[in-house]
Formats: structure tokens, C-alpha cells, sequence
């Protein structure tokens, strides 16, 4: 019976982005986040004993790999190696290779996709044969539809046909090998093992199409369990498992809470909450709160002080949490100043956050090229729009506070 996994988007060495001040004890697991992930699937390969592995593009964060990543991998694939696991391993567009990796020496079971469509064909233990077939990226941008290359099931040569693709589906971003689920099927293939989509998708169910997402989250967007698929052959049939590796587990938590007058309170609310729900090791939370806040806890809630101050609480008592952000979406806020015009506000906020003006003010200066990164990201920019807009309310509130007690003598 065959047994194999089907992975991709694994990013190693990949930063996680936006966070800061973090506790030396969680900066050591990010640091190591998707390396232990990668090692968490290996492990397991070699204790169910399984055929091969398809790893479908973006092993790598970029095409430039570290000596480290280097050693670490072949670490890995001759552990793989020595109880006879085949790596069938193709580049995506963040780790694209012109010249397919001069210089790396793989073990001799790995197996790497070039730049055109082609297949490899491996003998199982029962007799049969399986096909896998794809391609790499040589460039970054893929636009051709390469699927048109893949040649349709060679049932004289194989019993089984696999597809591996790395590419956006329906042409959703004409930048990466476009397809449509029915090209795919017509190749007559019993499972495709997609790659580029960081969440897990199921597009077709016999024959199994769809993306594994990543092994390991890396930012905000990323939520959720994370892993890889055990596929096993069942009644002619090729069926996914999904396996979690999660080593962190980034996760958005709507918090909502009574109406609270104190800081105090509002800290112990929020960490009751957390820590009741904490079902996982290591977590890192964007909190959504909905509550009604006065202007003083609004303000502290703004400038960062209640995430500092219940994360310091956290780490007092040992939780395995760590807030990146707290963000207000009571139903009431945004209703507390209507003279402030909301088409004109959208319009001045359209010029005034985007990154070229972020750069000028703020960023001229700095080399540092992960934190340009970060605040080019569409979630950045509204996150700054809206904390904005709630500054200048409760500063026109106050405004029109003290203009109520003037007129009161």
C-alpha cells in the first residue's frame, strides 16, 4: 500500500514579521519555528516508513539559501536516505533557480524538478508503479500555463499519476503558472499536490486536487493549525490526512467583555479570557476587543500600554501566549463625533496612508529591509488608518467636551 506526504510553502528561514519585545523564550522558538516543523515531518515520515515526499515549491524564503539551511536539509534527507524515503522536490517563486542549485550536492534520494515539465517514476514494495511529474520555477514570474505541458496519465508505465504544481488557480494572479481545476483533471491524474496557497484548500475531492497550505505559520494572516498531508492509498484511491506541525500557533480571538471602568479590570478580564481558552503550546494572539471602553482605557488600548501590560502579566505567571495586538471593534466606536465627515476622512486617508508617504516620514532612514516590508502590507496600513481615526475622535470629543463647560456659566 503506498504511503506518502504531500508539502510545500515551508519558507525556511522565513522571519516572522511585526513582532517585537517578545520574550527570549518565544524569540529562541520563532527563530527555530520552521526548521522544528520540517524536522516534526521527517520524524514522522521515517516512523510510518513512507514511500516518498513531494515537496511542491517555496521550500526555501528566497532563492538565496544559508549554509545553515544547506546542512540542516541534507541533515534531513539522509535521515530520509537511510531508510530508503525518496524526496521529489521542485522551486517555487520564492525559491526559483536559474541554474537549479549549482553547488548543492542533494543525497542521492532526492529528486529536483528543472525548469520544464517531467516526470519521475519510482517502484513500490507491492509491485506497482508510481508516476510524479512537475516542474520549477527558473524565474520569479511564471506566466505561461504550464499545465498545458503536463502529459495525461501514462497508465501503460504506472499505476499511479501524480501531479505537482505550484501555481494560482483561475488565473486569480496571472503571475504564477495559472490553471483551472478542470485542466487539471483532464490529465487524468490520481492526486495533485499543490503548492503557493499558505491555507489548506481542497478544490476537488476524487481525484484529490488541492493546496496543503504551509507547514508553519509566519504572520498574522497565518492563523490556525498548521502541517503537512499523509496520503494513503485506499481501495485504488489516493486519500490526504492532514498531519499538524505547528510549533506557534498565530490565532485571532474575538474578545468580548462587560463594560469595564479600570485598567486593572480590564487586564484581569482579558487574561481570565485567554488563559481559559488556551488550547495550544505556544500561541500569538490579535485580540479584537468588543466592549465598551471609556476615553482613558481607549487611549491606553491606542499607544500599546494594555498589550504591554498584559503580556508582562502572561509572562508572570508562565502562559504560553504572547499578544501582538489589540485592536477595538465595538459597534459603537466611529459613531461617537458624526461631524467628522467620513467621505472626507476616507479621501485624506487614501493620500496620507500609503506606503510612499509612510517612506518619506518615517522610513528614509532606515536600511532595514523587513521593516520596510512590514509596513508595505495592505492589513499595516489600515491598522494606522484606524487608530488614527479613533485619536482624532476622542481628541474632537474632548474638544467639544470643553467647549459644553464653557458654555455652562
Amino acid at each position: 500500500m503506498m504511503r506518502f506526504i504531500h508539502t510545500a510553502d515551508i519558507h525556511l528561514g522565513h522571519p516572522f514579521l511585526g513582532l517585537q519585545n517578545v520574550p527570549e523564550k518565544l524569540a529562541t522558538l520563532i527563530a527555530n519555528a520552521t526548521t522544528t516543523s520540517f524536522s516534526k515531518m521527517i520524524d514522522l515520515a521515517i516512523a510510518e516508513k513512507i514511500d516518498f515526499i513531494c515537496i511542491s515549491g517555496d521550500l526555501f524564503d528566497s532563492q538565496n539559501q544559508s549554509i545553515h539551511l544547506l546542512d540542516f536539509l541534507i541533515t534531513q534527507f539522509n535521515r530520509l536516505a537511510a531508510e530508503n524515503i525518496m524526496v521529489y522536490l521542485s522551486y517555487g517563486n520564492h525559491d526559483y533557480q536559474p541554474q537549479q542549485n549549482a553547488g548543492v550536492s542533494w543525497p542521492s534520494n532526492v529528486r529536483e524538478f528543472d525548469n520544464s515539465v517531467k516526470t519521475y517514476y519510482q517502484s513500490l514494495p507491492d509491485g506497482k508503479t508510481v508516476a510524479i511529474t512537475g516542474f520549477s520555477y527558473g524565474q520569479q514570474h511564471v506566466k505561461t500555463e504550464v499545465i498545458n505541458q503536463f502529459p495525461l496519465k501514462q497508465t501503460q508505465r504506472c499505476d499511479f499519476q501524480i501531479g505537482m504544481y505550484h501555481g494560482g488557480i483561475d488565473g486569480a494572479n496571472g503571475n504564477y503558472a495559472p490553471f483551472k481545476v478542470s485542466e487539471l483533471l483532464t490529465k487524468g491524474y490520481d492526486y495533485w499536490a499543490l503548492g503557493h496557497i499558505h491555507q489548506r484548500q481542497i478544490l476537488n475531492e476524487v481525484p484529490f486536487v488541492g493546496y496543503v497550505g504551509s507547514l508553519q505559520g509566519q504572520n498574522s494572516k497565518e492563523t490556525g493549525a498548521k502541517g503537512f498531508y499523509l496520503v494513503e492509498e485506499e481501495n485504488g484511491k489516493l486519500v490526504p490526512y492532514f498531519e499538524e506541525t505547528t510549533s506557534i500557533l498565530w490565532r485571532t480571538a474575538l474578545v468580548k467583555l462587560p463594560q469595564t471602568v479600570t485598567q486593572r479590570e480590564l487586564l484581569n478580564n482579558l487574561y481570565t479570557n485567554l488563559v481559559t481558552n488556551n488550547q495550544h503550546s505556544w500561541q500569538i494572539i490579535n485580540i479584537e476587543l468588543d466592549m465598551t471602553l471609556t476615553d482613558t482605557l481607549l487611549l491606553r488600548l491606542n499607544d500599546g500600554t494594555t498589550t504591554l501590560q498584559l503580556n508582562e502579566i502572561l509572562q508572570q505567571n508562565n502562559q504560553y501566549l504572547w499578544i501582538n495586538n489589540i485592536s477595538y471593534v465595538h459597534e459603537e466606536q466611529g459613531a461617537r463625533l458624526p461631524e467628522l465627515d467620513e467621505q472626507f476622512w476616507l479621501a485624506t486617508a487614501k493620500k496620507v496612508f500609503n506606503f510612499e508617504n509612510i517612506h518619506q516620514v518615517a522610513l528614509k532612514k532606515i536600511p532595514e529591509l523587513f521593516i520596510a516590508e512590514y509596513f508595505e502590507q495592505e492589513a499595516v496600513q489600515t491598522k494606522l488608518k484606524k487608530q488614527a481615526l479613533e485619536l482624532m475622535q476622542q481628541e474632537l470629543a474632548d474638544v467639544g467636551s470643553d467647549m459644553d463647560e464653557d458654555n455652562t456659566d
